[in-house]
């Protein structure tokens, strides 16, 4: 199965700046290079954008990632660099698979197989379609062999209990360089939002998102208008930031922390303080009422990954090893170790 968020109704227009120069705009019953006919909007992201469309040659329904900046596109060709050396490592199993690629009025476009729904749809389903606890485990199996190709959010994976993830990128090869802010909403760790930068432990953070999407069946990181308010909800939903990561943060962002020195707290705004303590107490009830054998080490394995500072989440190769560890369905005890 392969993913990509499908519309139900029709879709918005795209959401591109029309100041950006060299913009392109693309419309339902466009038809790209004569070979895709462009069917309906399905999702935008910071590289691109995302339609269903019909292959005229070979009568398929797929999924085509128009670039959002014309010319030659890293990103697209780390996807296209990635696809080749998974299929040479055998582990195309686990990924949607790149069926070509090509340029449209000077802006590269990928194209990717398309089926079924996105684990977001597939999560909102009725209650009474809940997955079982040794689906969810066999789930994060699979997303995290996977984390290390590639970034991980909702709208990218896609289950039936056998999943296959899609949009590949490499954060191995992420130009040290780059002055572009990278990454999703919600999905993105603090070190991305204040400016200290890219590693390994990205993956595992949005990985740790996605853990909390599948046990509860919501997303982790409310959606706050302001930054301020999405740092004091990780600050006061998984334990307070180190005051040595303070100190990095406050070299980029000075203004969020009030104190260095002893425990630093998050300045937010009245107007944004009852909405961060209303999701931190949904946050934390959720957590209290899912403490049997398999959901409690889930939780324990979910809470490290999502730790604030970076240096202490796990690895990706530790959370595949904890995983792997499954007699009985359950996930293995963890270090329940937060952010402090």
């Amino acid at each position: 199965m392969p993913i990509y968020r499908n519309a139900v109704s029709d879709p918005p227009l795209p959401t591109w700046s029309k100041e950006r120069e060299g913009t392109l705009f693309i419309g339902a019953l466009d038809i790209i290079n004569k070979q895709y006919e462009m069917m309906h909007f399905i999702a935008s992201g910071s590289s691109g954008e995302v339609w269903k469309a019909y292959a005229r040659e070979t009568d398929r329904v797929l999924a085509v990632k128009m670039m959002k900046l014309p010319g030659f596109s890293v990103r697209a060709a780390r996807a296209v660099d990635v696809a080749s050396r998974l299929m040479s490592a055998g582990s195309i199993e686990l990924f949607c698979e790149l069926l070509g690629k090509g340029v449209y009025k000077n802006h590269h476009f990928l194209v990717f197989e398309l089926q079924g729904a996105s684990l977001a749809m597939f999560l909102s389903r009725p209650a009474s379609m809940v997955l079982l606890q040794q689906q969810k485990d066999a789930i994060i199996l699979q997303i995290i062999n996977g984390v290390n190709h590639l970034h991980t959010l909702d709208m990218n994976v896609l289950q039936d209990v056998r999943i296959k993830i899609v949009d590949l990128e490499d954060t191995r090869t992420l130009i040290a360089k780059s002055t572009a802010f990278v990454g999703t909403i919600g999905y993105t760790p603090p070190e991305v939002y204040c400016g200290i930068g890219w590693g390994f432990s990205l993956d595992v953070y949005s990985f740790g998102c996605v853990m909390y999407e599948i046990q509860y069946g919501r997303r982790f990181m409310p959606d706050f208008p302001q930054v301020n308010a999405s740092f004091a909800f990780l600050e006061r939903a998984i334990g307070p930031f180190k005051p040595m990561l303070v100190k990095e943060i406050r070299e980029h962002c000075d203004f969020l922390f009030t104190d260095d020195t002893k425990r630093p707290r998050v300045q937010v705004s009245r107007q944004y303080a009852r909405l961060v303590n209303a999701e931190v107490g949904s946050f934390r009830d959720i957590l209290r009422n899912h403490i049997s054998n398999g959901s409690h080490a889930f939780k324990c394995l979910m809470v490290r990954c999502l730790n604030a500072d970076s240096r202490v989440r796990p690895t990706a190769e530790d959370c595949v090893k904890h995983l792997q560890i499954q007699a009985d369905g359950s996930l293995p005890p963890v270090d329940e170790t937060m952010a402090e």
